[in-house]
């Protein structure tokens, strides 16, 4: 199957690349990859649609063409035929996985508002116990390494907002 969100990406890398050596390229390829975009985004979680979607519309070939011509004037042909192969290496790439859409989760009442977040993403200084209590929130273990942290809306988002100023600190 073809991965459409890579195959753009490449072509949204090139197009900055081109931006980027001062060279002009016509709004309508923005305007088609943009385009495409927005097809990838709705259709990713039923793969089926997205493949005839991107199929029967030439936003993604056309913009590929045109940006390949203009990278062969702006660029040279080495360079131009070296992002050829990156585009069509990225038509094979294995996808990085579908979007799952968002469900209930049992268990949480639906007046709670929840966040999903990896084990991982939580550095080890944050004392998450005393950060729940803090905000008045509640954890809840889920089996494939991640935390769902239940509670109101306000209070989640700044609980969210207190992880990232730790996780930014620990990177600094």
């Amino acid at each position: 199957m073809i991965n459409y969100d890579s195959v753009c990406r490449r072509l949204e890398e090139l197009l900055v690349e081109l931006l980027g050596v001062g060279c002009e390229v016509p709004a309508r390829i923005n305007d088609q990859l943009n385009s495409a975009r927005r097809m990838i985004n709705i259709y990713r979680t039923t793969p089926s649609e997205l493949d005839f979607v991107m199929r029967n519309s030439p936003l993604l070939q056309i913009a590929e063409v045109d940006l390949t011509a203009i990278a062969e004037e702006a660029l040279g042909m080495e360079s131009a035929e070296a992002w050829q192969r990156k585009i069509i290496a990225a038509y094979t790439e294995p996808s990085a996985g579908l979007a799952k859409p968002r469900a209930y989760v049992s268990g949480i009442p639906k007046t709670d508002h929840w966040v999903r977040i990896q084990t991982a993403e939580i550095p080890e200084e944050a004392d998450m116990p005393s950060l729940l209590s803090q905000y008045g929130l509640n954890a809840d273990e889920q089996t494939d390494a991640t935390v769902i942290i239940r509670g109101e809306k306000e209070n989640a988002k700044k609980f969210i907002g207190e992880i990232r100023q730790i996780i930014t600190r620990r990177k600094q």
